[in-house]
């Protein structure tokens, strides 16, 4: 007897999702976030199939009634006619210091503090200047598993990548690994998330600290991608605005740092898109006149602003700028607004998606850093002993009701599994991924 998903037939499903690769000519080797996000409407809109949707990293949760208010009262106001300045509203760089301080410890400019169309933009244009400084080094190092777009955008840059998988590779070993590469003298600058996306590895302070003193000796950048701050179930002592233990972060190791913050997840404001890159004071004067050449400035402040934001975007919508500043203000200040609580719920989704899976037979490939275990939040990575490839395993999936992203697409070399999103699993969808993994694992298991 042929196994059903809410009443429908596995065949039928299975139909569905190969005539929906045909037709948008989606290749599952090589498939992406928003192809399997494709597949899964189509797979609602065709078959009134309720997916349990772990595919997207999309927030799970409302944004916060004081950001939404703000921006109400932003749009409300005068100057909607008019365009942001293109270095950013005063409110939102301010913030965005006071924010950094009270989290990180760190003192910062303001004036280096510079909004962005969402943290995938500031990606973007830091990729493009670190990589144009120096004729001779031309290249960008990924920690990997990464995000994937970042490569696409170093692609669009024309800009050369390298690839290092972290697995297995924690402390003193992480860092040995870098500066391996850092010695042969082509990199340029080294990105990173933390945590980290897909697998929600943290970075250590020890293991930063490393990584800072090659970024100094080697006359490398750092891009470190915070767009998860202090969402880590682990980092919970470290909640305190103003006091030790503060968030780990490259910045306290060298001054060869830019940084890139985002409304979208910690404050679940990603539709609006506005995000912040921070640069320390030495990389914001760095100079260079191959720059020209591409940014039509020669320091990478100007670069940034007069470059890179002003080709792409002009300036950010005034609006969400007033209402991020409002966010980051209020959230140093937890007895008003504590974003760490609100957003709790990631951690209890997390938990419980693992319990699920590690129930019915899964593994997570990358489950430790270099605190120990990995914590709980916004992703992990799963695999099952039936499946080689995460691109099949993610096509079994959907065939059960579940949608996950292949590990393919993130850089590593584990590339069995699949990046599980947690954010929007919960109630009666938990419920339905119970049982459509018990079911997975009783047909591949056998």
């Amino acid at each position: 007897m042929e196994h059903t998903i809410d009443s429908i037939p596995i065949s039928t499903i299975d139909e569905v999702i190969r005539r929906i690769a045909r037709e948008k000519h989606i290749v599952f080797s090589r498939v992406t976030i928003r192809e399997i996000d494709l597949i899964r409407r189509e797979l609602v809109t065709s078959l009134g199939l309720e997916m349990a949707g772990m595919d997207m990293g999309i927030p799970g949760l409302p944004t916060p009634e004081v950001i939404i208010e703000a921006q109400k009262a932003a749009v409300n106001g005068a100057n909607c006619s008019l365009y942001a300045p293109f270095d950013g509203l005063p409110v939102l760089k301010e913030a965005t210091a006071q924010f950094l301080n009270a989290y990180l410890g760190i003192t910062v400019e303001p004036k280096n503090c510079i909004p962005t169309v969402g943290g995938m933009h500031g990606c973007k244009v830091n990729i493009g200047i670190v990589g144009r400084l120096n004729k001779e080094r031309d290249t960008i190092l990924f920690l990997v598993p990464g995000f994937s777009v970042n490569s696409l955008q170093a692609l669009e840059y024309g800009i050369k990548t390298e690839n290092l998988d972290t697995h297995g590779k924690y402390g003193s070993h992480l860092v040995d690994a870098i500066e391996e590469r850092a010695r042969k003298g082509n990199v340029a600058g080294i990105m990173w998330s933390s945590p980290n996306n897909p697998t929600w590895r943290v970075l250590s302070e020890r293991e930063l600290e490393g990584i800072g003193k090659i970024l100094t000796q080697y006359d490398i950048i750092g891009i470190e991608d915070a767009a998860y701050l202090g969402l880590d179930s682990r980092m919970k002592e470290r909640r305190t605005p103003g006091e030790n233990p503060y968030f780990p972060t490259i910045a306290n190791y060298t001054e060869l740092w830019a940084m890139v913050i985002s409304a979208s997840k910690i404050f679940n404001f990603a539709g609006e898109r506005v995000g912040t890159t921070i640069l320390s004071e030495t990389v914001a004067k760095r100079k260079s006149k191959r720059l020209l050449n591409f940014f039509s400035r020669d320091n990478y402040w100007d670069a940034f602003v007069q470059g890179g934001l002003y080709s792409s975007v002009a300036s950010v919508s005034r609006s969400a700028q007033h209402a991020f500043a409002v966010g980051l203000t209020a959230a140093t200040n937890p007895s008003s607004f504590n974003y760490f609580e609100y957003d709790r719920p990631y951690e209890t989704r997390a938990q419980a998606v693992k319990g699920v899976l590690l129930r019915n037979g899964f593994t997570i490939p990358y489950d430790r850093d270099d605190y120990g275990k990995v914590g709980d939040g916004y992703y992990f990575t799963a695999a099952h002993p039936a499946f080689e490839k995460g691109e099949r395993l993610a096509f079994s999936l959907l065939q059960y009701g579940m949608t996950a992203v292949p590990l393919v697409g993130f850089g590593g070399t584990r590339n069995e599994g699949v990046r599980i999103c947690c954010s929007k699993v919960d109630g009666l969808l938990l419920e339905k991924l119970e049982e459509r993994a018990r079911l997975f694992n009783e047909t591949h298991s056998s």
